[in-house]
């Protein structure tokens, strides 16, 4: 570090009172003087991703002043338009949305100085030479200097901008939704935390792997609801902070979960509303937690250990190692003092003993030392260390799958326990699953058609309750626990398919002749639409029917399904004119119970594609779209189109060799009966 980029805090003169005019007199002592103006411009910083007419420069953040104006010229206008409504009904605006931030840091506001005063305590015009890359007093002032400047903007950032919107939003029968992240000056679970609903997006896998915010924003939506967690992470004082979770905490590449010990996330802020309830760390919302666990991280400020030592005193259990001394200049140096005599009264002293040790303080436990810190996984204690000392305390794994690739989320609802569990690969998928509910009775709830029925068979040691589960690729279901158990012996929870008739006559076929579609065709055979040699067909995108009449003469005494095999993307279906609904997903059957019949029956079944096939036709068609940005004349005038195109888009995201989709009713379409 170059000497000469150190300035000493009582070598920095204060011109402002001297300035006039544009300019400053001065009577300038002996030496070598740098004069540095601060002045503020906008920095150019303007909305984005925003199409031309919705561009403009940023709002001050910290400053309600220009998104008033904002909000009076834009929702207000359409709060207006719209008239006195009952905010009460289903439907209509009901959300103000903050999306994700990506405009970038803002680090001052004209009003700075006297909030940070405020806040702080003291005077930050002397260190503004910081800003500017010098070193005021030493590096360690310095950096105090710029925890306080980053929590002062943290701090009117969210009064003035999040919190703000939210209580405008609440005055006009509105709730705030935002996405806490994205080059956020903040932290992201803080500015989450100022919202009615925090949220976050999930993107086609690429490059960049932003699954950190799905954490998040699932942290701050679980302390807000009833989720069963045991471990709760706390996010260190910092500003600008994204938090990530230990990767030994989660399981999987790109959909990552959480494994056997759920956890959340909790900024500081959040930490105050906590309290002790019988061992258990909770907060107002209801949520608990077995463990708290700090961050390897210097700095904590006296006030937030103070609320940790309570906690402990009450009876929580804490694990994590001591900061090193208090971050920020208010109270310097007195704060590191007040911070010393607080860690010795907790841990006992700084000094990491070796391997882990427990220590107790009150109604509740400590645990510390080197094992932490060897231990560290993205600032936090790896999962193997937390989720033994939850073995130690005798909590089993909230859920578990004997293959491993299941996914859980768990909440209470009083004394009822529900977990949604989930398949997460693309294959079917038997499997033993362990529950840490006992004592109940499993409940399946089938989120796809409805259905709801007791599970026969289960097992449970006091503990916990496993059970044999089968999916389909991708199937999920609820498994609710209420009431006294009663297994059936004998009985499974799964009862196999039997086919009982194949449906393989010739198919009429249906195209929408509007869509380039052939009108009526057969189907000697079901078969790839894309692979057609009919390019009516194979680039068809939309709606074809499909008829078939068949005989049945099996029994109507077991309950009765119409297995579709495989079928892209979507499909309705009709027997004997009866609507037996929309099937989507997998399994790709419906029950017919009570439309089929013995004889003669007629089945009809629409089924829908996606719309790529469609685009990719007319990209071997001529050209009659947009052109530098201008609409085609056809298109402005309403005349007839020259071209024989089917689509119309603003980009274009296939090509003529793009590769097709495929489409269509694959099946094999089958009757079966379920034993």
């Amino acid at each position: 570090m170059d000497p000469r980029d150190i300035v000493s805090v009582d070598k920095i003169v204060d011109l402002t009172d001297q300035l006039a005019n544009g300019s400053v007199t001065w009577d300038v002592p002996t030496g070598e003087w740098t004069v540095m103006r601060v002045g503020v411009r906008n920095n150019g910083a303007v909305t984005r991703p925003a199409p031309l007419p919705g561009v403009g420069f940023e709002c001050d953040k910290a400053d309600t002043t220009a998104l008033m104006a904002h909000l009076r010229v834009f929702t207000e206008e359409l709060f207006s338009l719209l008239g006195e409504r009952d905010t009460l009904l289903p439907g209509g605006l009901k959300i103000l949305h903050m999306d994700s931030w990506e405009m970038g840091v803002q680090n001052w506001t004209p009003k700075l100085r006297q909030e940070f005063k405020k806040r702080r305590g003291y005077d930050p015009q002397p260190y503004y030479p910081v800003y500017a890359g010098y070193i005021v007093g030493n590096k360690q002032i310095s950096e105090r200097f710029l925890w306080d400047l980053r929590q002062t903007m943290q701090e009117l950032m969210l009064e003035n901008h999040s919190l703000f919107v939210k209580a405008y939003a609440h005055k006009h029968g509105m709730r705030l939704s935002i996405e806490p992240y994205d080059m956020n000056p903040m932290q992201d679970l803080e500015l989450g935390a100022s919202a009615d609903i925090p949220m976050c997006e999930f993107w086609s896998p690429g490059g960049y792997n932003t699954s950190f915010s799905a954490v998040e924003g699932s942290s701050l939506a679980n302390i807000k609801g009833q989720t069963v967690a045991d471990v709760l992470y706390l996010a260190p004082e910092e500003a600008p902070f994204v938090f990530r979770a230990p990767e030994s905490a989660l399981d999987g590449d790109f959909l990552i979960d959480k494994r056997g010990h759920n956890f959340d996330a909790c900024p500081p802020s959040l930490l105050y509303t906590a309290s002790v309830e019988n061992g258990k760390i909770k907060f107002p919302s209801g949520m608990q937690y077995s463990l708290l666990v700090l961050p390897v991280f210097e700095t904590m400020t006296p006030r937030l250990l103070e609320k940790i030592k309570s906690l402990v005193q009450e009876g929580a259990v804490l694990v994590g190692i001591p900061p090193l001394h208090a971050p920020g200049l208010t109270d310097y140096p007195a704060c590191d003092q007040e911070l010393s005599a607080k860690i010795t009264e907790l841990w006992g002293g700084k000094e990491l003993p070796e391997g882990l040790v427990e220590r107790a303080y009150g109604k509740g436990l400590v645990y510390w030392g080197q094992d932490i810190k060897i231990k560290e996984d993205n600032l936090y204690p790896d999962y193997q260390l937390t989720s033994g000392l939850l073995s130690k305390m005798n909590l089993e794994d909230d859920f578990r799958s004997d293959v491993g690739k299941v996914r859980y989320i768990h909440k209470k609802i009083k004394e009822l326990d529900f977990y949604f569990v989930s398949n997460r690969t693309k294959e079917s998928l038997t499997t033993t699953c362990t529950f840490r509910v006992a004592g109940k009775q499993p409940q399946l709830w089938n989120p796809v058609n409805g259905e709801i029925r007791n599970l026969p068979s289960f097992t449970e040691d006091g503990v916990c309750t496993s059970i044999d589960l089968s999916f389909d690729a991708n199937q999920s279901f609820f498994i609710i626990f209420d009431g006294k158990p009663r297994p059936v012996p004998g009985m499974k929870n799964f009862q196999p398919s039997k086919e009982i008739q194949k449906l393989d006559n010739t198919w009429l076929v249906t195209f929408d002749s509007k869509w380039g579609g052939p009108g009526q065709v057969e189907f000697t055979e079901l078969q790839d639409w894309s692979q057609s040699s009919n390019d009516g067909i194979k680039y068809y995108s939309g709606t074809a029917v499909y008829h078939q009449s068949f005989n049945y003469s099996q029994s109507l005494q077991k309950p009765v399904y119409l297995d579709l095999g495989k079928v892209k993307n979507i499909a309705k279906v009709w027997l004997n004119g009866k609507d037996l609904g929309v099937i989507w997903t997998n399994p790709w059957e419906v029950e017919i119970t009570d439309a089929i019949k013995e004889g003669d029956n007629e089945l009809r079944i629409e089924v829908t594609n996606l719309w790529p096939n469609r685009l990719i036709g007319d990209e071997l068609k001529p050209y009659d779209g947009i052109v530098n940005g201008q609409w085609p004349e056809w298109l402005l005038h309403g005349e007839k189109r020259p071209g024989d195109r089917y689509t119309f888009a603003t980009f274009t995201h296939y090509t003529k060799d793009s590769p097709l989709l495929e489409s269509g009713l694959l099946g094999p379409v089958r009757i079966v009966m379920k034993e």
